[in-house]
């Protein structure tokens, strides 16, 4: 009877309710991407698909703002993820994160991961071309090819996934959390 007297205070006691609500908080945490970001378990990140066509230069500042980067494709199943994303939108274009910068050859990712991938259209990287320095995915075959920077497409930002939280449900648990313990 002591056993159970004990565990009714405690059930009552503020401990209890802050246990409750932790429980809670942990799970409602467990999210990986914020809303309107879609997780990949293949590569661990998030990706949020823009519908509206933008310039290569304009449209890596709108990830950038959301602390993030254009896509950069790593393996083949990513590949096909992204094609399936933008697939699902009924594009047929798509800026990804592979460019050329100042004098170099070299195609380098945004996001600066290692350049370890690549789907070109003919089979191999296109020679250089002053004029076309971005990069592009042809959507219905998934393969890429180079694209003047200025010509408008829609785009995919990619950022790591992590824990989120919605503030407007941290400020409700933390006004129920006040009431219970407080």
């Amino acid at each position: 009877m002591l056993v159970d007297a004990r565990m009714a205070i405690f059930c009552e006691s503020r401990q209890f309710h802050l246990l409750v609500l932790m429980l809670f908080y942990v799970a409602w945490c467990s999210s990986k991407c914020a809303d309107g970001w879609q997780y990949s378990e293949n590569s661990g990140n998030c990706y949020r698909f823009f519908e509206e066509d933008s310039r290569w230069p304009m449209s890596e500042i709108m990830c950038a703002i959301r602390g993030s980067h254009h896509v950069a494709i790593h393996d083949l199943t990513e590949n096909r993820f992204i094609q399936q994303v933008a697939a699902a939108g009924g594009h047929k274009t798509l800026w990804l994160g592979a460019a050329q910068f100042g004098s170099s050859k070299d195609y380098v990712w945004t996001d600066h991961s290692p350049f370890d991938f690549e789907h070109w259209q003919e089979g191999q990287r296109p020679a250089y071309n002053h004029g076309r320095r971005c990069t592009k995915m042809d959507v219905p075959s998934g393969k890429w090819y180079q694209s003047c920077c200025k010509v408008p497409s829609p785009f995919i930002c990619m950022k790591k996934a992590s824990v989120v939280k919605d503030d407007k449900e941290l400020q409700v648990l933390t006004a129920e959390n006040s009431l219970e313990i407080g």
